[in-house]
């Protein structure tokens, strides 16, 4: 490894153990380096933004939560892309959506049509009140974030449309999701069958993964039902490090 890559590294495992954060005079001691060769080394880390400072410490800074957002969204899409190739062997022909929840909006970022081979990457928007996926979030989101995303479009014509402007029906639905675990629209067409489940990851709800089917067979919603309810979300990291660490 680069000895300035190395150093780097270091200095922010270090700053990351150290809950209070660090002083420089205290990094350069542990790392055994001058002081002038740390300073030099923290400053070009701050102004990266992979570290900041406040009363004098050091600090991970955002661009560390920006990194770490995307390589877990990586996994994400990687352990989803293999559940999407599993369950597809159970139904055809389909579609498999994955999204999430994005502020107070929902996020596709995997798509499968029955004839692609695998799930496309993605960034098309779901609408939240006209959409199976928008129950599952609404039903699975801590309550303040669910709270906020049904307000952010309580005034969508979707709501006034499909759901009569009633409140009622919507959180009927929005119960019967989180008592089954499933979602589905009470007002779909009757030759398209679409259901939606949680995706759970890191023990939170990271997403939603949409199944549809055209057909007016309603008993491949049955023979598909139980495949989706046994989705195995991606693999916890308190699962993996465990794992590492007893092997």
């Amino acid at each position: 490894m680069v000895q300035t890559v190395e150093r780097c590294s270091r200095i922010l495992r270090l700053v990351a153990h150290s809950p209070g954060g660090m002083k420089l005079s205290d990094v350069a001691e542990q790392m055994e380096l001058k002081y002038t060769t740390v300073y030099n080394l923290a400053d070009s880390l701050l102004r990266s933004g992979m570290l900041e400072k406040a009363d004098g410490r050091f600090f991970p800074g955002p661009a560390v939560g920006e990194l770490d957002f995307f390589r877990r969204r990586h996994r994400y899409l990687s352990g989803m892309t293999r559940e999407i190739l599993r369950l597809g062997k159970y139904s055809r022909p389909h579609s498999f959506v994955f999204s999430v929840p994005h502020g107070t909006q929902i996020h596709a970022l995997l798509w499968k049509e029955c004839s692609e081979r695998e799930p496309r990457r993605v960034l098309q928007f779901l609408p939240p009140l006209d959409s199976v996926a928008g129950m599952v979030m609404l039903a699975f989101l801590p309550p303040k974030a669910a709270a906020a995303l049904r307000e952010a479009h309580r005034s969508d014509p979707v709501f006034r449309n499909k759901w009569g402007g009633s409140e009622w029906k919507l959180n009927e639905c929005v119960a019967r999701c989180r008592e089954t675990g499933y979602a589905e629209l009470p007002y779909e067409a009757p030759d398209v069958l679409r259901i939606a489940v949680p995706v759970f990851a890191d023990g939170k709800l990271i997403g939603a993964l949409t199944w549809t089917r055209r057909t007016e067979d309603r008993s491949e919603r049955e023979a598909m039902l139980p495949y989706l309810l046994a989705l195995e979300g991606p693999e916890s990291e308190t699962t993996s490090s465990e794992t590492l660490f007893q092997a």
